[in-house]
């Protein structure tokens, strides 16, 4: 009971947060929005800086299971509660799907997730492993067939690689609108938070060594082409940051209404940074 009403609670937070933003927001309004009394909210959180501290555990849970779950050396990200959104539920059910036609008698074999708070964490974590087996399955079967299926399924082979590629990068902007608030204010939490600053800081080098990894595994199935120079590897990675990191204040500072469907606006722009960069089967 103790820990279904601290996640109750940080859900909460989450979501006014979200549509109010968090100098808006007290705890004595997390606690009426809940039903419970303040104390009840204070037993579990002495203050509102430290519901904050936890939803950004929660989201380093949510990067973690998005990103080292893909790279072949996993980043390790300590577990937490933190669960996927619907949106991000749908496209991985969409591109699972997708790999279940090509690869079913794999996915059979595929260890069912255990029924409890981490279901979809879960679902991400399988649906990663199956586009890695996706990928060795069919880079077996072209080997094997006669060069006309060859080009038949290398052209399958491409386009699966691509949409890997490109859910991955979707699913990251479906976790920045999950916790939209954060990005809108992160630079004035972390300064009045020093807590909070420094486990910030610790995870953007983990979340910028995994964009690295993302680089390297894209170029080893041959996506995408590797920077000519190690500088321009890292000014690709501060690109792909900035776009990813700071969109909503972008859009905030022009004054534009932000919608969800802004975020795939992002995604669209990362995509035209990355583009260039794509081999000719790709694009």
């Amino acid at each position: 009971m103790k820990t279904k009403t601290k996640d109750k609670i940080t859900e909460t937070a989450i979501e006014l947060f979200n549509e109010h933003g968090t100098s808006q927001v007290s705890t004595n309004h997390i606690a009426e929005k809940m039903g419970i009394s303040t104390g009840n909210l204070y037993y579990h959180f002495k203050n509102k800086e430290e519901i904050i501290r936890e939803i950004l555990e929660w989201m380093i849970t949510d990067w973690g299971q998005l990103w080292s779950n893909f790279l072949e050396d996993e980043v390790t990200i300590p577990e937490n509660t933190g669960t996927e959104t619907s949106k991000i539920n749908q496209t991985l059910e969409t591109v699972e799907t997708a790999q279940t036609a090509q690869n079913t008698q794999t996915i059979n074999n595929t260890e069912t997730a255990k029924t409890n708070k981490h279901t979809e964490t879960a679902k991400l974590t399988e649906t990663n492993k199956v586009a890695k087996t996706v990928k060795h399955a069919e880079t077996a079967k072209i080997t094997q067939t006669s060069p006309t299926t060859q080009t038949s399924q290398t052209t399958q082979t491409n386009q699966t690689n691509l949409d890997i590629l490109q859910s991955l990068l979707r699913m990251n902007f479906q976790l920045e609108w999950k916790y939209r608030f954060f990005y809108r204010e992160h630079l004035v939490l972390l300064k009045h938070n020093s807590q909070l600053e420094e486990r910030h800081h610790a995870i953007q080098q983990t979340r910028l060594q995994q964009q690295k990894g993302m680089i390297d595994q894209f170029v080893n199935l041959g996506i995408i082409r590797k920077p000519d120079t190690h500088g321009d590897t890292e000014a690709l990675l501060k690109i792909s940051w900035i776009i990813s990191n700071y969109w909503l204040s972008f859009l905030e500072s022009g004054g534009e209404e932000i919608t969800e469907a802004s975020m795939d606006q992002g995604f669209q722009l990362l995509m035209t940074v990355i583009r260039p960069y794509l081999n000719d089967n790709y694009k």
